[in-house]
């Protein structure tokens, strides 16, 4: 299902699939981050074939669920619903209050882009493993991870081991 979440700054129109795409599940949990989403397309002048940006809303939206790891920290890894990478969970941590929301969109010929995925918080390197993974992926991954209970896993995918 195709949704019309707004517009950047050249009048590009950005769609979400609110039932396949990775940005999904948190439009689910925070049905208020695609108001946050239009907002910020608009001050976006979108030119790439695909673009991953934050932009700070100016005030408290919610919270990262991304935190700093310490070395020997017990973590496990899973795969999220409808992901076929793992991330790294960990049960330590507080939720820190963020002003940003980031987003990732892909074009979809000339006639408009696609938001991929959207989240609260700041931006961070794609995960181990994607098609889209950097230089400073693993490295960021190998200190940072989601907290245990802010998303939704796979049954059956736990693991202690890290698989990357």
């Amino acid at each position: 299902m195709k949704y019309l979440v707004g517009y950047t700054k050249n009048r590009i129109a950005v769609y979400v699939d609110l039932t396949n795409s990775q940005a999904a599940p948190h439009v689910a949990a925070h049905p208020y981050l695609l108001g946050l989403a239009k907002d910020a397309l608009s001050e976006v002048t979108a030119k790439e074939e695909r673009l991953k940006f934050e932009q700070n809303a100016g005030r408290p939206i919610g919270y990262e669920n991304v935190v700093e790891t310490s070395p020997g920290e017990n973590v496990i890894y899973a795969q999220l619903v409808k992901d076929d990478l793992y991330s790294r969970f960990t049960r330590k941590g507080v939720p820190k209050r963020t002003n940003y929301v980031s987003l990732v969109i892909e074009r979809q010929g000339m006639e408009y882009y696609l938001l991929t995925d959207a989240w609260i918080g700041r931006l961070k390197p794609p995960r181990p493993g994607s098609p889209h993974e950097t230089p400073a992926s693993r490295q960021y991954w190998a200190t940072h991870a989601f907290l245990l209970d802010t998303q939704v896993m796979q049954k059956h995918s736990r693991t202690e081991v890290c698989p990357y």
